[in-house]
């Protein structure tokens, strides 16, 4: 869980009031911020401080990269399953985004995601070395998909485009 270095202390509170002081550690805070006020939020901003006093600037970074990172696998796999019809869709989306996207992410989400999850359930516990450098891989998988996006949006200049429309 974002935020919780020892998940096992929240698996394991005796009380709610145990658990609600595990969750106000700064880190849980940042996430929730991020995740219910926005990433480019004054709330998000305030709680990335208070994460940067505790964490330092590099656990806060880590922290803020793995709410990017969760926010962009809801915001890709809702996507999907709305162009699915797995779920409703938003409104307003070209049948040329919805096929270049299912084109672009759809092996990613439905045949590596779920590949790698297959192969790993059987496995027994592993190092945590082990356990992080399998996660980097994961992440340069996932990252090999969306970082040309990235190249190309800072290309156009999508990030002042958006922003732009946003403001109308």
């Amino acid at each position: 869980m974002a935020g919780i270095a020892d998940a096992t202390k929240l698996d394991n509170a005796k009380s709610a009031t145990e658990t609600q002081s595990i969750c106000k550690l700064p880190g849980v805070s940042y996430a929730r911020a991020f995740a219910e006020k926005g990433p480019r939020s004054a709330q998000e901003k305030e709680a990335y401080a208070e994460a940067v006093k505790e964490y330092g600037e590099g656990g806060a970074s880590s922290l803020q990269a793995i709410c990017w990172f969760l926010h962009w696998g809801s915001f890709t796999g809702n996507t999907l399953n709305g162009i699915l019809g797995f779920k409703e869709g938003k409104k307003g989306q070209s049948l040329f985004f919805k096929a270049s996207f299912l084109l672009w992410y759809a092996f990613l989400f439905y045949f590596v995601i779920n590949l790698v999850g297959f192969l790993i359930k059987p496995l027994p516990k592993v190092p945590k070395p082990l356990s992080a450098g399998f996660g980097f891989i994961l992440a340069v998988i996932a990252g090999s998909f969306f970082f040309p996006l990235g190249v190309i949006g800072t290309i156009v200049n999508a990030k002042n485009v958006l922003l732009d429309a946003k403001a109308d």
